[in-house]
C-alpha cells in the first residue's frame, strides 16, 4: 500500500483493489481482510508498508478508492467483495514501536490522524472492521466500548460487522492480563462491541459464548445484534443464492490485463531521492556493475504477504518473473553488466570481489534490503541498515566511481553514513513481481525515440528508463477517463497533427544541442508560439474543469478564497464541449499566472508558461517554482490551461 501511495494516483489504486476483489472472490473468498488504513506515523512499526502513508489527506483519498475497488455499486457482483477496513482504531502509533504494543494517543491527535481514513471508509459503504490488537492509553481496543460502540456504531454510524484479529480475544486474557479468565475476556470483548472472533485453532469461544447467555452476562440481544449484522453482510454479498463460486467464471484470473495494473503501479511508484551531476538516466551502453541483498531476490522485492505470511520461503515465488538484475541483462548489452553480491541482507559476503569488479565499470547500483517480515518478527530495534550493507556502499564509494543506491525496504531506513557519498538514490519500495519487468526499464511511450544513448536512462527494476511524455496533468479527466497511461493517452486529448508537431520539435532540438538543453529551448520556443498551444489549453481546461465540478475545490486569488461557482464552470465545460474558443469570466480568471489546485494533494503550484519535469528529476525549468507532487513523469502545462 505504501508504495501504491508513492503513485499519488487513487484511480490506479481502485483499479488494483478491483483486480483483487476479482480474483479473491475467483478463488471462493467473498471478503478481504483489507485495506489497511492506519496512518503510518512511527517508523519503527513492522507494519509500516502496509499502510498508504503518513499524510492523512493522501490517506483518505486512497482508503475510498480502495473500497470502491472491492466492493464497487453492488458487493454482490460475482467480481466483487466485502472490503474490511483495519485496524480500528490507533494500530500504528505504538510507543515502542513494536507491533502489538501500547500507544499513548491524545483524543485530538486521535480523531485529527487516525480517524479519518475509517471515517471516509464509512461513508463510502465499507462493510466490515478488524480491530486494533493493541491498547490505547491503558486500555486494550478490543474491551473498549467507547471505541468499539460509542464511537464506531452511534457517531460513526458503521453498521457493518466488527471482527477481531487473531485470536485477540485471548489476548485480552494471556497478553493483556485485563480479564481473569478465557470466559470474562469474552464477556468484554462482546459487550464492548466485538460481533466476530477470529480464533482458528480454538473453539472454546462458541461454548463460552453459551454460557455467558444463559448466565445473562452477556444479552440475548447483544447476540442477536451481532448475528444480524453477519447474516445481513451474507445476504448483501449473495451467499443465500450462490454460496459456490465456478472458477470458470473467472477467465481473466491472473491474465495479462491484470499484471499490466501491477506493472503501471509499479512504475509509477518508485521515487527519485537523489539525482547529484544528472547521474540518471543512465546510458544504456555504459558498463554496469549490480551489488547488493535485493539485486537478486523476488522475495525482498514482494515483501511479506505475497506468497507467504512472511515472504521469505522461496518455494512459492512466481515462475518466470525476473530479479532487478535479470531485468537489467535484459535492457542493456548483458555483456557490461557484472553482478556480485558483496553483502548479504546482514552479513559480508564478497565486499572485496565486489570492490575489484566495480573498478572495471562506468557506475555502480548498490541494491541494498531488509529481509521481508511484518508483525511480530518484523519488530527491530533501530532504523539502521544492517553493517555489512552500508561498508559495502562506503567501500564502493572509494573506488571513485558513481554509485546509485536502490532502497528496497519495508520502512523508511537511515542511510545518512551514505546519502552524502553517492551520487544517486531511489526508493523503490516493495514494487512485487512486475517490479523487475525489463518493459518497466524501457518505456512504452518514449518522446524522444531513437535517440543518442545519452538521453536514455537505465535503472532497476520498475524505474522508467527513458524520458517520456508521460502526463498532461494528474487526475484530469477528459472524455470521462483519466488521461495519464503515456503518450497513448495524449492522442486521445491533443489533435494528431499537434501531438507530432511536438515530437518533431523535440527531436530536432535534442539532436541540435543534445538531452541537457532540449527542455530548456522547447519552452522558449513555445513561450514564442513556435507550436500553437491554444487547442491543448482547451483540453487541458476541459480537464480542470471536469476536476473542479467533481471536487469543489477552491482557488484563491489576491490571497482571497474565492469558491468557483458550479454555474460558471458548467457553462465553460459546455462551451469547450462546443469547440467555443471561451475564456473564463472575471470571477474566475487568474491575471498573468496560472494557479493549479492538486487534487490529490490540495497544494497550490503557480505555473508560469511552460513547465517540465523531466523523469525522476524534480526541478522546473525557467522558473523556482514547484511542479508539485509530480513523480518520474516529463509533465507539461502549457499556456491557456486557466482555471
Amino acid at each position: 500500500s505504501l508504495a501504491q501511495a508513492a503513485t499519488w494516483n487513487p484511480q490506479l489504486a481502485e483499479e488494483a483493489a478491483s483486480v483483487t476483489a476479482y480474483e479473491v472472490r475467483a478463488s471462493g473468498i467473498p471478503w478481504n481482510f483489507s485495506p489497511v488504513l492506519d496512518i503510518a506515523r512511527q517508523p519503527l512499526w513492522s507494519r509500516f508498508f502496509e499502510t498508504y502513508g503518513e499524510d492523512v489527506y493522501l490517506a483518505c483519498e486512497f482508503a475510498a478508492a480502495v473500497v470502491r475497488g472491492y466492493q464497487g455499486n453492488n458487493v454482490a457482483d460475482k467480481n466483487k467483495v466485502a472490503a474490511c477496513m483495519k485496524h480500528f482504531l490507533g494500530y500504528s502509533f505504538p510507543l515502542s514501536g513494536k507491533d502489538r504494543t501500547p500507544a499513548w494517543i491524545p483524543e485530538r491527535e486521535l480523531r485529527e490522524y487516525f480517524l479519518p481514513t475509517f471515517k471516509i471508509a464509512i461513508d463510502n459503504g465499507a462493510k466490515t472492521a478488524m480491530i486494533n490488537s493493541g491498547e490505547i492509553n491503558g486500555i486494550p481496543v478490543h474491551g473498549n466500548k467507547d471505541i468499539l460502540t460509542k464511537l464506531l456504531r452511534e457517531e460513526l454510524k458503521f453498521t457493518g460487522v466488527a471482527v477481531t484479529d487473531w485470536e485477540d480475544i485471548i489476548k485480552l486474557y494471556k497478553i493483556h492480563h485485563v480479564a481473569s479468565s478465557l470466559k470474562e475476556a469474552v464477556k468484554m470483548a462482546i459487550n464492548a462491541g466485538i460481533d466476530m472472533s477470529m480464533v482458528p485453532n480454538d473453539y472454546e469461544f462458541s461454548d463460552l459464548l453459551v454460557q455467558l447467555i444463559k448466565e445473562k452476562q452477556v444479552s440475548i440481544s447483544r447476540v442477536d445484534e451481532a448475528v444480524k449484522r453477519i447474516l445481513t453482510l451474507k445476504f448483501e454479498l449473495g451467499l443465500f443464492e450462490k454460496p459456490e463460486t465456478n472458477f470458470k467464471d473467472y477467465p481473466e484470473f491472473a491474465s495479462e490485463k491484470f499484471k499490466e495494473i501491477s506493472y503501471q503501479t509499479a512504475v509509477e511508484s518508485i521515487t527519485l531521492l537523489k539525482n547529484e551531476n544528472h547521474i540518471l538516466p543512465l546510458s544504456k551502453d555504459k558498463k554496469i556493475f549490480v551489488c547488493g541483498p535485493s539485486a537478486n531476490s523476488l522475495n525482498i522485492l514482494n515483501g511479506a504477504w505475497t506468497h507467504t505470511w512472511q515472504g521469505v520461503d522461496t518455494t512459492y515465488n512466481t515462475k518466470g518473473k525476473s530479479t532487478i538484475i535479470e531485468a537489467i541483462k535484459n535492457i542493456a548489452y548483458s555483456a557490461k553488466v557484472t553482478y556480485v553480491l558483496g553483502s548479504s541482507l546482514d552479513e559480508e559476503k564478497s565486499i572485496q570481489q565486489a570492490v575489484d569488479a566495480a573498478k572495471n565499470c562506468d557506475v555502480v547500483l548498490a541494491c541494498l534490503g531488509e529481509i521481508p517480515s511484518t508483525e511480530k518478527p518484523g519488530d527491530i530495534e533501530d532504523l539502521s541498515f544492517s553493517n555489512s550493507q552500508i561498508k559495502m556502499v562506503k567501500e564502493l564509494v572509494k573506488t571513485g566511481k558513481p554509485v546509485v543506491v536502490v532502497l528496497v525496504e519495508n520502512r523508511p531506513r537511515i542511510i545518512r553514513e551514505i546519502a552524502d557519498a553517492v551520487q544517486g538514490i531511489l526508493m523503490a519500495y516493495l514494487p512485487g513481481d512486475e517490479g523487475g519487468d525489463e518493459r518497466a526499464a524501457v518505456g512504452d511511450d518514449d518522446l524522444f525515440e531513437g535517440v543518442e544513448a545519452g538521453a536514455s536512462t537505465l535503472v532497476p527494476g520498475a524505474v522508467v528508463v527513458r524520458v517520456r511524455l508521460e502526463r498532461l496533468a494528474r487526475a484530469v479527466h477528459v472524455g470521462g477517463r483519466d488521461v495519464g497511461a503515456g503518450t497513448r493517452e495524449l492522442h486521445r486529448v491533443l489533435e494528431p497533427d499537434l501531438l507530432e508537431l511536438l515530437r518533431d520539435h523535440v527531436r530536432a532540438r535534442v539532436r541540435e544541442r543534445g538531452h541537457e538543453r532540449a527542455v530548456r529551448l522547447v519552452q522558449r520556443d513555445l513561450d514564442g508560439e513556435v507550436v500553437d498551444c491554444h487547442r491543448v489549453g482547451q483540453a487541458v481546461k476541459l480537464g480542470v474543469a471536469r476536476v473542479l465540478l467533481r471536487r469543489q475545490l477552491r482557488v484563491q486569488q489576491a490571497g482571497l478564497a474565492l469558491d468557483v461557482p458550479g454555474d460558471v464552470l458548467r457553462r465553460e465545460l459546455a462551451a469547450v464541449q462546443r469547440g467555443d474558443v471561451v475564456r473564463l469570466d472575471a470571477r474566475t480568471q487568474l491575471q498573468h499566472q496560472v494557479l493549479l489546485v492538486d487534487p490529490l494533494v490540495g497544494r497550490k503550484h503557480v505555473r508560469r508558461d511552460l513547465h517540465v519535469e523531466a523523469v525522476g528529476v524534480r526541478q522546473t525549468v525557467g522558473h523556482d517554482l514547484p511542479v508539485g507532487a509530480g513523480d518520474r513523469d516529463l509533465r507539461v502545462v502549457l499556456p491557456g490551461c486557466v482555471v
